[in-house]
This record gives structure tokens, sequence and C-alpha cells, in this order.
């Protein structure tokens, strides 16, 4: 499961830059910036030993 949110972190990350450099849309910008922190948050307050018991 981190593995898993730490790929969506990263891939909200590439798609914030994309979304403000590459191809400028401020609402997919926000929605990947949303996603990001969301995430972030997740990572933070879900202690890893949890997920060595829903294994």
């Amino acid at each position: 499961m981190n593995v898993f949110l730490g790929s969506l972190f990263l891939f909200g990350i590439i798609g914030s830059w994309y979304f403000v450099e590459k191809r400028p849309n401020k609402q997919y910008r926000n929605i990947c910036l949303g996603l990001t922190l969301l995430i972030a948050v997740l990572i933070w307050f879900i202690p890893n030993s949890y997920f060595f018991f829903v294994n």
C-alpha cells in the first residue's frame, strides 16, 4: 500500500508540473495538487505497521 500511495504521490507531482509548464490548465493543475496533498496526508497519518496486519 505504501508503494501504491508513493507512486500516486509522484504521479501527482509530475501531473502538476505537466499542467503548469507543458499544457497549462488551471482546473487540472488544481485537481492534481489536491490529490497530491490528500495522498501526502494519507501517507503521513497511516502508520507503516498497519499494512503488516492487512496482508
